[in-house]
């Protein structure tokens, strides 16, 4: 019988043991967030851990590990910042991923024109320049993954955070992969893994809904950005469906509105939607591939991208619920 074992160090306070954490990861959010709970008997130095007050052992802003596996496999499975420390029995912080550093930074900084490149090496440098980055003792980089000029682009005292949710604006994706930051595309080939999973295996429970193409109702909202920063919008399909987002640039609304109609049919397919549960000894990520497979009925078949993971580790096991993006296969 597999064996769950972790270790979990808050701040200079290191847990031999099992805490309890679960974190949603997706490239539609910023930020990964989640909430760690500590074991309800825990001391420290012989005390009873106090979390309020000038004394408290811990604080917003302590750096948090999380080591977590079947015995004797185990890997980081977040590491990020306490967000936030709820005075509850047992104790719980509310903990985000690198993303935190970036919210706590404000830049002001107008540019005529600039590309996503430049505009990147600007944020990382102010990033870097800041008195909580230099004491968090990471070695943080941003990637850009799109080729984007923008023009009359303004920050006015707006945090590093805020200015790449600014950016979604323009269809750009933005999430951290360990220390380094990644800002364009959704779907990084890079970084994809390919997972097979069996539903005899490693599905333990799932809402997937088989979806024929000719059923599906889609409303797509396309969206271009001129040189100017100024956008256009439309929107064609089924206006009850399901919405989908497209981006592009610099095109006419008659030339957008082309485009949209002919791409509408892509986001259509014949498989699954929804979500399954699956163990945690295959650690799964969001822009991964899942590839599905069943010994007992052969339409069960096909590869899929991962849109999010939610993932869950305590006394009630290691646990991913896994939702699927689009077939590709």
């Amino acid at each position: 019988m597999f064996r769950l074992v972790g270790q979990t160090t808050i701040g200079s306070v290191f847990i031999n043991g099992l805490t309890e954490i679960s974190f949603s990861s997706s490239w539609e959010d910023l930020t990964q967030i989640g909430k760690l709970i500590i074991p309800r008997n825990l001391k420290f130095q012989g005390k009873p851990i106090i979390s309020e007050g000038p004394n408290s052992l811990f604080k917003r802003g302590d750096k948090v590990d999380v080591v977590a596996g079947y015995f004797p496999n185990q890997s980081t499975i977040f590491k990020g910042f306490v967000s936030d420390v709820k005075p509850t029995t047992p104790l719980s912080f509310k903990v985000e991923d690198n993303f935190w550093l970036l919210k706590q930074v404000t830049v002001t900084k107008t540019f005529r024109t600039t590309t996503l490149d430049d505009l990147l090496s600007y944020l990382l440098g102010e990033l870097k320049a800041s008195d909580i980055y230099i004491n968090s003792g990471l070695s943080i980089d941003f990637k850009n993954t799109a080729d984007l000029t923008l023009t009359n682009f303004r920050i006015n005292k707006a945090t590093i955070a805020e200015v790449f949710n600014k950016l979604r604006e323009y269809g750009l994706f933005t999430f951290f992969r360990d220390e380094t930051l990644y800002c364009g595309i959704a779907i990084v080939p890079e970084l994809q893994t390919t997972h097979n999973i069996s539903f005899e295996r490693d599905v333990i429970t799932d809402s997937l809904i088989y979806n024929k193409k000719d059923d599906q109702k889609i409303k797509l909202v396309a969206v271009s950005i001129n040189l100017e920063n100024e956008k256009t919008e439309v929107t064609v399909g089924d206006s009850e469906g399901e919405q989908r987002n497209a981006y592009y640039y610099n095109l006419s609304e008659s030339d957008l509105k082309a485009i949209a109609e002919r791409e509408i049919d892509r986001f259509k397919y014949e498989g699954y939607k929804g979500t399954f549960e699956t163990f945690g000894e295959k650690i799964i990520k969001h822009g991964d591939i899942v590839n599905l497979s069943s010994k007992r009925y052969d339409y069960r078949n096909g590869k899929y991208l991962v849109k999010s993971v939610d993932t869950t580790v305590g006394i009630g096991g290691y646990r991913q619920i896994i939702q699927l993006d689009k077939k590709i296969q």
